[in-house]
Parts: structure tokens; sequence; C-alpha cells
């Protein structure tokens, strides 16, 4: 079909199936000052436990810029 980009504004289970599969190349995030917790909260990426430390993603900042009343916009690579 020729897509060279698509983006992924789903939620955690939907994103989590992406990055397990080795699908996502980068990550643009947006940290706002709040902090929400729980046991059963949403995650970015929600999907199944990581068996070896050696499959984590590892990411590569490339950009990292202030936004807003004390937001954080962070653009990552994934390596």
């Amino acid at each position: 079909m020729g897509f060279r980009k698509l983006g992924l504004s789903g939620g955690g289970t939907f994103n989590g199936a992406f990055l397990r599969q080795g699908l996502i190349d980068e990550i643009s995030l947006v940290i706002a000052p709040l902090a929400i917790g729980g046991k059963h909260t949403p995650t970015l990426f929600d999907c199944e436990d990581l068996q070896r430390l050696d499959d984590v993603t590892k990411l590569e900042l490339q950009n990292m810029k202030p936004i807003g009343k004390g937001s954080v916009w962070l653009h990552y690579k994934v390596r």
C-alpha cells in the first residue's frame, strides 16, 4: 500500500502488541506533571511480562522539549 508512517494512538494493549512484535521504530511521548497510580491503571505498553531482561526494548533519545506548563515532549528511536 506504500505506507511510510503509521501512528499508533491506541491503548496499552494495542501498543504492547506492536511493541512485542518489533513493529515500533519510534516513540513520541508527552509527560505531563501528573502522578496517577493503581493496580489496574493502564500503562503505555500493557503486554505479556518479559521472561528475560535481554528482551527489553531499548530506546535512544532523539529530542527533548519542554511544552506547556511543566510538560515535556520526548522523542525516542527504538534501537
